[in-house]
């Protein structure tokens, strides 16, 4: 019974379908995709499960980089942060995706680069820093 299992479980791995299987995107352009479908899933377009994945991708992208700053700041791991939120506000990943968006589109000529370089830097214009020697010390 166990090897029919087996065979069984080795049989429809073998005839998933390749394109089922994604490339994890690596570029600036793969993100600016992903974002855009996310904006059409939210707008309520049907979509794929192919797109399903791409928007989960932007938005999970982004909610990890807020999660990760927020997260190493809060143990003082940073001599700098990388981009600053105002104190009062939260900001939430639709809001961030729109800022990754917008940038993106601003600078076509940076799509080549590292996605997750690029919501950085994305979010450093959006919210940029004081200089060090204005910032309260901790």
């Amino acid at each position: 019974m166990k090897t029919l299992c087996g065979i069984t479980v080795v049989a429809l791995l073998l005839a998933a379908p390749a394109a089922a299987v994604k490339k994890w995107p690596d570029r600036g352009i793969d993100l600016l995709d992903a974002c855009r479908q996310a904006q059409r899933l939210r707008d309520g377009e049907r979509g794929s499960d192919g797109q399903s994945y791409e928007a989960g991708y932007c938005l999970g992208m982004i909610a990890g980089m807020l999660h990760m700053h927020a997260q190493v700041r809060a143990f003082n791991e940073l001599p700098r942060p990388l981009f600053c939120l105002p104190e009062d506000t939260t900001i939430t990943v639709g809001q961030a995706r729109l800022i990754v968006v917008c940038y993106l589109e601003t600078h076509p000529e940076w799509l080549h680069r590292n996605p997750d370089a690029l919501v950085v830097e994305a979010l450093h214009e959006a919210f940029p820093c004081a200089p060090a020697a204005s910032q309260p010390q901790r």
